[in-house]
């Protein structure tokens, strides 16, 4: 959730647009790209996927990395905050255990995305494990890429009502944007396209 509310800091770049994943990878090797901050590049590859969305422009490594990058700054906050008596144990086990299963999470997002495409028929069990709710349905994900605000959840969606709900209240409290970085994309590069036709005619 956090990281769909995260925008690109440069506006050439937080603007740029790719619909395919080869067409992200060739952008990853020009001069705005690899000119580009850490956590801008960061920003923008993840954000990518919201306009290329299968398959994945990033390797099984790279996805792994794009959570673990959050996770090893969480992880080692739950378990001071247990050594020293804030958290209690076992919300601290819950947490620590949660972030480790959802390490691996990214892999059942995109088996969503191929279910989506029709990929998985060979795969039956997969699909069942989705019908299931076990992993991750493509239904339960699709609002996401529609409204970009709210079912973050990756891994099989039960905590989408909660984490709906916690956006909802950290957008009220303006810890979060009204306005996506995605949809604010969209919007800006519409307006840029009209006024950019309106001054031709």
């Amino acid at each position: 959730m956090l990281l769909d509310f995260q925008t690109v800091d440069d506006d050439e770049l937080r603007l740029h647009i790719e619909t395919s994943v080869e067409a992200v990878e060739a952008f990853e090797k020009t001069k705005l790209f690899t000119e580009a901050t850490e956590r801008d590049k960061y920003l923008w590859n993840f954000h990518s996927h919201h306009e290329a969305v299968y398959p994945s422009s990033d390797s099984q490594l790279e996805l792994f990395m794009q959570l673990f990058w959050y996770v090893r700054v969480v992880w080692p906050l739950f378990y001071l905050g247990f050594y020293y008596g804030y958290v209690p144990e076992a919300t601290s086990r819950v947490w620590l255990v949660a972030l480790i299963v959802g390490l691996p999470s990214q892999q059942t997002h995109f088996l969503a995305h191929a279910r989506r495409r029709g990929l998985l028929k060979e795969w039956p069990m997969i699909e069942r494990l989705q019908d299931w709710r076990i992993i991750l349905h493509p239904d339960a994900h699709q609002q996401h890429h529609e409204k970009f605000n709210c079912n973050f959840c990756i891994l099989n969606g039960w905590a989408n009502p909660l984490m709906n709900r916690v956006a909802r209240l950290l957008t009220h409290f303006g810890v979060l944007a009204e306005e996506p970085p995605t949809a604010r994309n969209r919007r800006e590069r519409a307006e840029h396209k009209d006024a950019k036709l309106k001054e031709r005619s």
